[in-house]
């Protein structure tokens, strides 16, 4: 599902983008010898200088109609330059495209999508996956996804069930803001002949003020083959516009009922508190949200701990559609990252419930609280996601004299080895191969210019979600056994450092707590860009 165009317009037009304060690196530096550089992408306070003129002849970006002013901005600043028709990229934002699209991008692009993503961002694809889920691995752990029925195929299955509950929510499968859904009570109201999604309604929302709402989070997936999940630290509160009633005139108002923004910025009832806690915009961030509850003597720790792993559990439900995806219709499996929109409600007991997810969740910004929130996710995306300067090189070479993108063929002895490891006949963390040093080397790389996104999949704190990956391939297997042998980040940056091919990895005592010198200094370098310029 997209939604691509809420209406802020207005806003963003509005916006004033402050002057610049500070002058950074333009490239980030791996921590590894002959690792890949990457643009950096800067603050809004900050400015970078200019990359050579090889570089900025093929940094051009190619934005579909409308999009965001944060996406726009955050390109600019980095010293890309929007596309002309006709003109070749290397970065794509845009709407998702059919399949056969996919083909066609070049190894040395990069585009916002995965060919399969709508897997998850179809209401009825993501149930589908998620029922899948539960078929294989039972639903004590998975109970996060209300009742729901695919119309008109399970039409009979919901009318043996439909009095059992007051409320049910019809929405179309494929479609966002809001457009289609509706809260029904009766039976008579359900179309017979529409493709719908018909969920059972949460009846008892958790209320602030007597208002529904929802949590919008940011979900990052900057690979599938192998998983790799981030959240970004801060998302949105959506509120309903109106005072939420089930019972009565009214009760079916989607004003009280819906907390999509495209439908409650429509009808905006009268709050009287003016201070940090206004609901006028019909919005907070989720950190506001957290301290309003601790304040009401709420531990909202564990219920967002269930949170993530709701996040973790969809993403691998549909892992293995969108890794056929990836290596089916993409030459270069690093062309592609996703952002998604995950979509949360919490009932009264504050039992988190899985709405929908968004495959292109709006970046418009409807108020300040917005801008700000969305202007940081972008930045920190782009860093994130890793634009190759390499890559940038290849599209140079292309367009200024015959080359060849080879794609990466692993040789006897690594398909020997991961052989070996899928038949359960060697540990994945012997006899290093190029693979599997390049393989753990881009996953350090990426994790240090993470910004304010948070590490979900592979990591320590849910390790045990590994049971959940619908099949264990050799490159999860990698990062995810890595990941587990020491928490500590800067010892194992030294201890990657170290590593040869041919060599196995030592598993680390978990209660030690020392670092190198040298490993501290190369990670404090890092972070504060003390490298050359990139000309």
């Amino acid at each position: 599902m997209t939604e691509d165009d809420d209406g802020s317009d207005a806003f963003e037009n509005q916006i004033q983008t402050p002057p610049s304060e500070l002058d950074r690196h333009n490239t980030w530096h791996s921590l590894f010898k002959h690792g890949d550089q990457c643009i950096y992408f800067p603050k809004p306070s900050e400015r970078v200088l200019p990359l050579g003129k090889k570089y900025q002849k093929v940094m051009i970006w190619k934005m579909s109609k409308g999009a965001p002013k944060v996406i726009r901005n955050a390109a600019l600043a980095a010293g890309f330059r929007i596309c002309k028709p006709g003109e070749k990229w290397t970065a794509n934002w845009g709407k998702h495209w059919g399949s056969e699209r996919y083909k066609k991008v070049q190894p040395w692009q990069k585009v916002n999508h995965y060919p399969m993503s709508f897997q998850v961002g179809r209401k009825d694809k993501m149930y589908i996956n998620h029922m899948h889920m539960k078929a294989k691995f039972g639903g004590e752990h998975l109970n996060f996804v209300p009742e729901t029925f695919l119309l008109p195929k399970e039409r009979k299955r919901l009318e043996n069930v439909f009095h059992q509950h007051q409320s049910w929510i019809i929405k179309p499968p494929a479609l966002a803001r809001g457009i289609g859904i509706k809260v029904i009570q009766k039976l008579s109201d359900l179309p017979r002949k529409k493709s719908l999604v018909c969920s059972r309604y949460i009846q008892d929302p958790y209320l602030i003020n007597g208002r529904k709402f929802d949590l919008r989070i940011y979900v990052l997936v900057t690979s599938f083959d192998p998983l790799r999940i981030y959240m970004y630290k801060e998302g949105v509160v959506r509120f309903a516009a109106n005072t939420y009633v089930t019972e009565g005139k009214g009760s079916t108002n989607r004003f009280r009922h819906l907390t999509n923004y495209s439908v409650s910025k429509k009808f905006k009832e009268k709050d009287n508190d003016d201070g940090k806690y206004s609901m006028a915009d019909n919005k907070w961030s989720i950190s506001l949200l957290k301290e309003y509850l601790q304040r009401q003597n709420v531990d909202f720790t564990p219920v967002w701990t269930e949170i993530e792993s709701l996040l973790i559990k969809t993403m691998m439900s549909v892992q293995n559609t969108n890794v056929d995806g990836v290596r089916g219709l993409i030459q270069n499996k690093s062309s592609c990252y996703e952002l998604f929109g995950f979509d949360v409600l919490l009932d009264s007991q504050l039992k988190p419930w899985l709405m929908e997810v968004n495959v292109s969740p709006s970046l418009k910004a409807s108020c300040d609280l917005d801008f700000g929130i969305k202007t940081n996710l972008a930045v920190d995306m782009f860093n994130l996601c890793g634009f190759k300067l390499k890559d940038l090189e290849l599209a140079y070479k292309m367009q200024t004299q015959k080359a060849a993108w080879k794609k990466p063929v692993l040789s006897s002895e690594e398909r020997s080895k991961q052989r070996q490891v899928m038949l359960n006949q060697k540990q994945v963390l012997t006899d290093l191969t190029e693979y599997d040093l390049r393989t753990l080397k881009e996953l350090e790389d990426e994790y240090h210019r993470r910004g304010q996104f948070e590490r979900l999949w592979p990591s320590i704190k849910y390790g045990d979600h590994d049971r959940f990956l619908m099949s264990l391939n050799y490159a999860d297997r990698l990062i995810h056994q890595w990941t587990l042998h020491d928490h500590q980040d800067v010892r194992r940056i030294e201890t990657l450092r170290m590593l040869s091919v041919g060599d196995a990895v030592k598993k680390r005592p978990v209660q030690r707590r020392d670092c190198s010198n040298s490993a501290q200094t190369l990670v404090n370098e890092y972070l504060s860009h003390t490298f050359p310029q990139v000309k």
